[in-house]
């Protein structure tokens, strides 16, 4: 879930010249600059939740350190469908009651 988000234009402050500029977007410990941003920008709104899918790997110019790569985000809610094939509940017999089944028809609704 996006819950706080931090953005701002790097040392020169112009966003004309992409050499000399990063837009960077925090998303818990996540940094995105330039056509990352660019790409992922619109799912960054405090609220979302997003799947996000990624793979960790050596930094480009510090390989002695690991990141995690942004490789698709998603809203969860447009995929949720497609990904999620069946639910199973484990509850002990003892707490089924009257107001667990009428949430339970609820949420499945």
């Amino acid at each position: 879930m996006v819950t706080d988000i931090k953005t701002g234009i790097g040392k020169m402050e112009n966003p004309m010249v992409p050499s000399h500029y990063r837009i960077i977007l925090i998303l818990s410990g996540f940094m995105l600059f330039d056509k990352d941003y660019i790409e992922n920008s619109k799912f960054f709104i405090a609220g979302y939740y997003l799947l996000v899918k990624g793979r960790v790997q050596k930094r480009k110019y510090k390989e002695e350190e690991i990141e995690f790569k942004i490789k698709t985000i998603n809203l969860l809610s447009s995929v949720k469908d497609e990904l999620i094939k069946s639910v199973t509940l484990k509850i002990d017999p003892e707490n089924i009651d009257n107001e667990m089944i009428k949430d339970l028809k609820t949420l499945v609704k």
